[in-house]
């Protein structure tokens, strides 16, 4: 009843303005209409809880550790610094394992780029391969990458960069020559190639090299933790290496001269 006789004595004095005066402009239908409003809203219960406040607490990442001003190497690397790179890892496991090298192909340029999972790899030689073209040798260490390619065949000087980095190596073929180079050294066991039932991607640990077929290119590609997964299943000792050698600073050397690049035989 009470705010009924509120909402009586406002359309009263309404009406009372209607009689022989101008009507009611704008803001005082307005300040009419918001003051019934707020009659009518209820008033709470003396038995309603309180509103409370949920706290939520937003979770700091972990800051990054300053880089020495000695830098880094070329032996005693922490266990959160990846040897290859001298940069600090997120996954300090993923240094617990070899290496694992694939083979990549940027030939011919129409239906082989952007290649795939080169932004993951640690170091990338690109060497002369024939007839004016270059291949990649790319080296995955302190990150995966869910799929590397398009992947090619081998040729000798994977055979030395094998040995350098103690690694698995993925590649989809070579010649015969090649082959018997490469299936009779040391590491013979820890060569990848593609088996005859290699399918659709995406790979598997039984089948970790898998095609890709855009527009009938079919290209060969890999996924490193399905590298590792075949390599360990076959009986690869797959844990970390010596991998020692390199030196890192964020500083160039005093008394160097700047170059644009560097050439070695």
């Amino acid at each position: 009843m009470k705010n009924l006789s509120i909402l009586l004595a406002v359309v009263f004095i309404l009406s009372a303005c209607s009689n022989g005066e101008p009507a009611p402009t704008e803001a005082v239908q307005t300040q009419a209409v918001v003051l019934a409003a707020t009659a009518t809203q209820p008033s709470p219960s003396p038995t309603d809880p309180e509103p409370t406040a949920t706290a939520t607490t937003t979770p700091t990442p972990s800051p990054t550790p300053l880089y020495p001003d000695e830098g880094f190497g070329p032996q005693n690397f922490p266990g959160n610094v990846n040897p290859l790179t001298g940069l600090y890892v997120d996954n300090e496991r993923l240094l617990d394992k070899r290496p694992v090298a694939i083979k990549i192909n940027i030939v011919p340029r129409t239906s082989t780029r952007p290649p795939w999972g080169l932004t993951n790899a640690d170091i990338v030689f690109d060497y002369y391969q024939n007839n004016g073209y270059t291949r990649f040798h790319t080296i995955f260490y302190g990150q995966d990458a869910e799929l590397a390619g398009p992947i090619r065949s081998a040729r000798f000087p994977d055979h030395f960069l094998i040995r350098m980095y103690k690694s698995i190596f993925a590649y989809g073929s070579a010649d015969p020559l090649i082959n018997e180079k490469l299936f009779g050294a040391e590491y013979s066991e820890r060569l990848v190639l593609e088996g005859g039932g290699s399918g659709l991607c995406p790979p598997t640990a039984s089948e970790p090299l898998c095609r890709f077929d855009p527009q009938g290119y079919a290209h060969l590609l890999g996924g490193t933790q399905e590298i590792h997964a075949h390599a360990q299943n076959q009986g690869v000792v797959d844990r970390q290496q010596n991998l020692d050698g390199m030196y890192f600073n964020l500083e160039s050397p005093s008394g160097g001269q700047a170059a644009e690049k560097v050439t070695v035989r």
